[in-house]
């Protein structure tokens, strides 16, 4: 039978070979949980769909990116006419809802910029807190220099709330977009375009902006954008 001591030492015995099977028991679930995430943000970060229509968003609109003969930033997106009388000048981020809210209301110009009165200068803001901001400031630049800024300036806004903004999928959206991949993806990683979003930021700090959206009409910061514009116009 044993003596009493005997039996505590193999009642120990017991709970410590319990104890370590809940421990490997408890690793391995976690191990399955950690591989499951892994895999399934692989997976998310590999495609999404992009907005329908976007394709065809600005047919007949121009659109440039900054340089030497327009006088503009390389990270700026120009849709309209560069020399048009009116310049609308957005200052925006693709992690701030209110910044995607405003986006209705920028598509009311459109009549405007294509009978050549108004441009819109779009300055993507990336550090505005949020999943996005960074990441959509330097697609929305490089698929600007193969002409789609504003195609890719839609597909940001669009997976704001929806999507994880990683590589793979932005690599994706230029793919879905018809963009040379392995260009952008030069572009997207480069030095180069981490220097221009800080650029992009620095002509925000230097109009004393903190908060986006903002907007210049002319140079004038607008509260009433369309009225603003109209008002230029008559």
């Amino acid at each position: 039978m044993g003596s009493r001591k005997q039996r505590q030492k193999r009642a120990e015995k017991r709970k410590k070979q319990q104890m370590k099977q809940m421990i490997i028991g408890v690793s391995a679930v976690a191990v399955v949980v950690v591989v499951a995430l892994f895999v399934y943000y692989i997976l998310l970060d590999r495609t999404a769909p992009l907005p329908d229509g976007v394709d065809t968003a600005y047919a007949g609109l121009p659109q440039t990116t900054g340089n030497s003969e327009n006088g503009e930033p390389e990270y700026v997106g120009i849709l309209g006419d560069p020399t048009a009388p009116i310049e609308v000048r957005e200052y925006s981020s693709f992690a701030c809802p209110h910044c995607k809210d405003l986006q209705s209301t920028i598509k009311q110009l459109e009549p405007y910029i294509e009978d050549g009165t108004v441009k819109l200068v779009f300055v993507p803001i990336y550090n505005i807190a949020g999943l996005g901001a960074n990441e959509g400031a330097k697609a929305a630049i490089c698929a600007g220099e193969q002409g789609k800024f504003f195609e890719m300036h839609d597909v940001m806004f669009y997976w704001q709330g929806r999507e994880n903004y990683g590589t793979r999928l932005i690599r994706s959206a230029a793919d879905q977009l018809g963009l040379d991949v392995d260009t952008f993806s030069d572009c997207f990683n480069s030095s180069r375009i981490d220097r221009l979003v800080r650029e992009a930021s620095s002509e925000f700090r230097g109009r004393d902006l903190t908060g986006t959206p903002s907007v210049f009409v002319n140079g004038n910061l607008s509260s009433n954008l369309i009225g603003d514009v109209e008002a230029l116009l008559n």
